[in-house]
């Protein structure tokens, strides 16, 4: 079984998934494999939609380099993830969300390993895809939880729900169906710190649209956008 992990910082996605694997009969003598992955990312800024794109390049092996060409002949070098080199990225800058919609069409991933150079594709189309809407955030003092409502967003095809502290530290994050409309953050739903009262807290909510050829066994590479919102509360005691 050949094993790409998937550990990228975006608001992420991602999480959503730790790993991502597809079968090989022999681990041993599996040969290197390469994926790319352009993903659209959408919000809002200044009440305007506004774009982005991430890029990836998963390996099941490490890689000493990777870098992205773009449709336009363009090519940015991508970091490797810290302490993890079998995944390099970039991560979009809140400079680089643009009103623009982003270019679109094939983009080549050039990766190195073991001195030999490796490529892969991806094709980026931007779909029309809603910004998502959360309708309330309650904090359950009663039961040390938070209970996130949301609209649900036409064709999505999941949703990701994070929770992070004053600091800026992800301290949860689960993956939704396209059928809920609600989700309670708590410790029996993987909740790893105890909320403190008066506390901010920050619920960073994503919409998943999957690739058009995306199946239920490699759905966890090949999102196609992203598109996000956040809100806060405090977290206060009776």
């Amino acid at each position: 079984m050949i094993t790409i992990q998937k550990i990228g910082k975006l608001l992420m996605v991602f999480l959503i998934v730790a790993g991502m694997a597809s079968c090989n009969d022999d681990d041993d003598k599996a040969p290197f494999a390469v994926i790319g992955e352009t993903v659209t990312l959408k919000k809002m800024v200044d009440d305007t939609a506004r774009y982005a794109v991430a890029y990836y390049a998963y390996g099941n092996y490490a890689m000493t380099s990777a870098s992205v060409k773009f449709p336009s002949g363009d090519s940015i070098a991508l970091s490797a993830m810290e302490g993890y080199k079998q995944t390099f990225y970039k991560d979009p800058a809140s400079a680089d969300y643009s009103k623009d919609t982003p270019e679109e069409g094939t983009f080549t991933f050039s990766v190195v390993n073991e001195g030999i150079k490796h490529t892969a594709t991806d094709k980026l189309d931007v779909k029309d895809f809603d910004i998502p809407t959360i309708t309330e955030v309650t904090a359950n003092t009663g039961n040390t939880s938070i209970t996130v409502k949301w609209d649900k967003v036409t064709n999505a095809d999941g949703y990701v729900i994070r929770l992070k502290n004053d600091e800026d530290k992800v301290i949860f994050s689960a993956f939704a169906p396209n059928t809920s409309v609600n989700f309670v953050i708590s410790s029996s739903t993987g909740l790893k710190e105890t909320l403190v009262s008066g506390e901010t807290y920050t619920v960073d909510f994503q919409a998943l649209l999957y690739e058009d050829t995306a199946t239920e066994a490699d759905r966890a590479w090949n999102v196609e956008m992203i598109s996000m919102t956040s809100e806060d509360v405090v977290y206060a005691s009776n």
